[in-house]
């Protein structure tokens, strides 16, 4: 279900669903989960995060997947004060189980729009994602970056201007050969 999502086929009816099987999960399975997931983080991209802040870039994550689980990654792997903000969806909890859903970024458009508020000037933004969700954000910056792990991301079904990288390291050589 979720490489639907992030492919864009389910929209909306992903997160009923998404809501639907999560619903009564205790809290501490998110925070199994997020172990489970900071684990998989490789040294090289955590170090690629921290040389980003380092340099003084401005570093958020806006997700049309929840927060809870990003934050707790990031959190996990030490690199949550590297990030001014997550903005994405968030569980809510009552009595340490799930119960709903609120949603604060519903889709790529308003991922797009969060980010416009922040009067962040897409000519010196770098745009990294996964997925469909991240097309209004990659139409909108001037250096989209696909991260594609699986290496299953065809080069030519992408536009020219895109840069599709495996890695957070990569993503820093990105900046790094912007003058950043």
């Amino acid at each position: 279900m979720a490489e639907g999502d992030r492919r864009g086929w389910l929209l909306q009816s992903f997160k009923r669903r998404y809501l639907a099987l999560l619903r009564g999960t205790p809290e501490a399975f998110v925070e199994q989960v997020a172990a489970r997931l900071a684990e998989r983080l490789p040294p090289e991209d955590r170090e690629a995060v921290l040389s980003l802040k380092r340099r003084g870039h401005r570093l958020m994550v806006a997700s049309c997947g929840t927060a809870d689980l990003s934050e707790r990654i990031l959190a996990r792997c030490g690199l949550l004060p590297c990030f001014e903000a997550v903005y994405a969806n968030r569980f809510v909890f009552d009595q340490g189980r799930i119960a709903g859903l609120r949603l604060e970024v519903p889709s790529g458009r308003a991922k797009l729009e969060i980010v416009k508020s922040l009067g962040i000037d897409p000519a010196g933004a770098v745009a990294v994602g996964d997925g469909a969700t991240d097309l209004p954000l990659w139409q909108w910056s001037a250096v989209p970056v696909v991260v594609d792990r699986s290496g299953r991301a065809r080069t030519g079904r992408w536009p020219e201007t895109y840069r599709l990288v495996s890695s957070c390291a990569a993503v820093l050589d990105i900046v790094r050969g912007l003058g950043g």
